[in-house]
């Protein structure tokens, strides 16, 4: 939502809401020289962390906004309390 990219672990959902080298980079909880190596390679290109932070922005705009994420978790919730 702040327009920041993400850096992450691909644990859970994670890998399916923020894409590898698109909204932001996935690094392995067991190596954080990576993902030291990662965050510091984003601050020193300007380039690659604007493109980054562009996307993560309208992926937040595209899905999960309260007008996007409302109805379907109402739609969700209803259906469970009819089932």
């Amino acid at each position: 939502a702040q327009g920041m990219p993400i850096l992450a672990s691909p644990v859970g959902g994670v890998p399916e809401v923020v894409l590898d080298g698109e909204q932001g980079f996935h690094w392995p909880l067991d190596d954080p020289r990576e993902g030291a190596r990662k965050l510091i390679a984003i601050m020193e290109d300007e380039a690659t962390y604007a493109r980054l932070a562009a996307a993560a922005r309208r992926q937040f705009e595209a899905k999960f906004t309260a007008e996007m994420v409302g109805p379907r978790l109402a739609d969700f919730l209803l259906g469970q309390a009819e089932a």
